[in-house]
């Protein structure tokens, strides 16, 4: 079974919790709860978690729909944190002492004026629109079945302006023809073995370094996010590739003669260094 309980304490009482490694091994839906860009989502009383993986990841759902809906950065006041728990809602107004509210550049998402007439539902699908204007129209496409139809249809030729690939899947990148799918200017984003459980570190960077070799060889840029562990595949995430087709070709022969190896071994290299981690999470699903 993949189910399992542990014993804890959550506010001062002891506890049993449910957990289901499923949701540990199957990525990428473990990094949505493990990581995020406020540091209070991560304190600690008595040498407890105050918050949940679920509260994270509740955190950076709304952090990203947010960001997407206003272009504008989510945040929750000093006052919020302790209240602001997975499950709790947005609209009941539960979290009504600073919500949503975050210096000059945010404006409360709910606010009270007394005796103020409500909204037309025509003013408020007015107010939406103009948000939603504000960036472009995109579609998200779950590519599923047999991975040799998806190469093959004539629909995904040159078709994405992003791809992301999963590491359990990143077996994918041994394929030249994976660069047909993007359009002349993309972007390609994999997650690295950071969060494969059971994994040792050294294993982890053997995987990114991997990674980029065979991104390199497909003429891929790696794009720069900053920090300066960004090449360790056990400290980052994801790993960033920017895509040109004007240049890839010219980039890929580079980096195949600075590794002084042809496409194919790379490859099987690659592929034999991802194995040994896949292996590892396929047997404790």
């Amino acid at each position: 079974t993949m189910a399992s309980m542990a014993a804890g304490r959550l506010r001062g009482q002891s506890v049993l919790k449910r957990g289901f490694w499923g949701d540990v091994t199957n990525s990428p839906f473990a990094a949505v709860g493990v990581e995020c860009d406020d540091e209070r989502f991560f304190k600690q009383v008595n040498g407890q978690q105050v918050k949940t993986a679920c509260d994270v990841a509740y955190y950076n759902v709304l952090s990203w729909l947010t960001a997407i809906e206003t272009g504008r950065r989510f945040s929750v006041k000093a006052e919020d944190v302790e209240a602001f728990e997975y499950g709790g809602s947005v609209a009941s107004g539960g979290l009504s002492k600073g919500f949503l509210v975050s210096g000059a550049k945010l404006t409360p998402a709910v606010e009270e004026q007394g005796e103020e007439e409500p909204i037309s539902s025509e003013a408020a699908k007015q107010v939406v629109a103009a948000k939603l204007s504000k960036i472009p129209a995109f579609k998200l496409r779950l590519a599923s079945g047999d991975w040799k139809d998806v190469l093959r249809k004539a629909k995904h030729k040159e078709h994405y302006d992003v791809i992301a690939v999963g590491s359990h899947q990143a077996h994918l990148l041994v394929d030249k023809r994976f660069s047909e799918l993007l359009r002349p200017r993309a972007a390609v984003v994999v997650e690295t073995a950071k969060f494969i459980v059971e994994t040792r570190k050294q294993n982890r960077v053997e995987f990114g370094k991997r990674v980029q070799e065979l991104a390199a060889c497909s003429g891929w840029t790696r794009v720069s996010e900053g920090g300066g562990s960004e090449a360790d595949g056990s400290a980052v995430a994801h790993m960033v590739f920017s895509f040109d087709a004007s240049t890839a070709e010219a980039l890929g022969e580079a980096a195949r003669e600075r590794l002084g190896r042809n496409a194919k071994p790379v490859a099987e290299q690659v592929w034999e260094g991802l194995g040994r981690s896949r292996k590892v999470s396929e047997g404790l699903g």
